[in-house]
Formats: C-alpha cells, sequence, structure tokens
C-alpha cells in the first residue's frame, strides 16, 4: 500500500537475470483512487513496444486486474500475489479510517504479525516501516479506504491472458482470497503476507519460469 519501489527492489533483483523488471510507483503526497491510479499505469504499460507482464502485490491487484480486463493493453500475462479482488475486511469500516491512524509507522510486533512473520530479521521489519514513514497519513488512509470500497470480482472474468496467483499459506492481512478462476495457475508458497519480501528469490523462481512459458 505504500506504492514505493523500495519493498520489491530484492525481488526485482532476482527477476534480473531472467526478466527485465521495472517498478511502477504511486505518489507519495498524492490521494489518488483506483480510477487514477489506473490512468498512471496504464501510461506506463503503454511506454513499452514488447509485451508486458504485469505484476501486482496486495493493494495493486484490484487495480491489475482491471487493467487486465480491459483487453486493450499489450499483456503477455498478469501475476497477481498475496491480493484480493473484493474487499478483504468490512466495507462498513471504511467511514472510520482517519489520517490520525497513520502518523506513525506500525511498531515492529505488528509489522511482523501482519505482514513479515514472526521470524522476519530487524532489517526486513525496518524496510517495512520506512516504507510507510515514506507516504503522508491521507494518503495511506484514503489508499485503506479505496481498498476497503473495492469490488472488482466480476472483472476477473474478462482477463484472456495467462494469470498466476502467489498464495501465501500464512496470510494474516488478506484472509479473503480471490475466488480464482478456473483457467488461473495457483501457486501455494509458505510464507506471509508480504511474500515478495520475505522470499524474493524463491517468488521469482516461480514468477520467471511462468513469464517464460507466456511468451
Amino acid at each position: 500500500m505504500d506504492g514505493g519501489a523500495r519493498l520489491s527492489r530484492r525481488f526485482r533483483d532476482a527477476l534480473e537475470p531472467v526478466v527485465e523488471a521495472e517498478a511502477v510507483t504511486y505518489p507519495a503526497d498524492q490521494a489518488l483512487g483506483y480510477a487514477k491510479l489506473e490512468v498512471l499505469v496504464r501510461s506506463r504499460i503503454e511506454a513499452h513496444q514488447s509485451p508486458v507482464a504485469l505484476i501486482a502485490e496486495s493493494f495493486s491487484g484490484p487495480l491489475a486486474i482491471r487493467l487486465a480486463a480491459a483487453g486493450d493493453l499489450n499483456l503477455r500475462c498478469l501475476v497477481l500475489v498475496a491480493t484480493f479482488a473484493r474487499s478483504p475486511a468490512p466495507r462498513v469500516l471504511s467511514p472510520f479510517v482517519r489520517t490520525a491512524m497513520f502518523t506513525r509507522a506500525p511498531p515492529a510486533f505488528v509489522v511482523r504479525r501482519f505482514m513479515l512473520g514472526q521470524d522476519a530479521e530487524d532489517e526486513a521489519v525496518d524496510d517495512v516501516q520506512r516504507a510507510i514513514r515514506e507516504v503522508e497519513g491521507h494518503v495511506l488512509a484514503s489508499r485503506l479506504r479505496a481498498v476497503l470500497e473495492v469490488d472488482v470480482t466480476q472483472r476477473c472474468g474478462d482477463i484472456r491472458v495467462p494469470v498466476l496467483y502467489l498464495r501465501p499459506t500464512d496470510d494474516r492481512l488478506v484472509r479473503r482470497p480471490i475466488a480464482v478462476h478456473p483457467e488461473w495457475e495457483v501457486r501455494a508458497v509458505k510464507g506471509p503476507h508480504l511474500l515478495l519480501q520475505r522470499h524474493p528469490v524463491e517468488s521469482a523462481r516461480i514468477v520467471s519460469g511462468f513469464v517464460q512459458r507466456c511468451r
């Protein structure tokens, strides 16, 4: 949900020998909803001449589903990681989300319990906390409200490119996984919600293999 490139760097580094990887970042000071972020990501995809493999983790899943379902982009395939098609929490919570909730990064025990796993190293926890601190509180509040209100389940059936869904087995943050389409490939990987951060090499191996098969 931070929308930055910090947390994906080890995963991107692991991909690079096989797949050229580029992070699409979201503004840290602008409260843009899914519709406006879709315009931003669409422009980055359209800038490429060759087919693109779109990889989306957590917050970005619904956005990637919208883009892939549109059917007018040069996409080779779609990879969804630890994400959702509709809110993983009750929508009625949305009016109660306040900027004040994000004046500080979550404490280490919260990061470990819900994002990285109890055995996460201090460096990884610090990385997550730094990434969150880099985004203004009103932006994070806006993104959380967007998550609570989103529902793109009906768009999943419109996707015509190959889809891989990486599902963490120990996800304590997204407890309502995607109702997977029969043609999607699903890989369960032992790990917490931030799967690409905890297991970048294993995740990159699975993703790169899938992308190569889609060529």
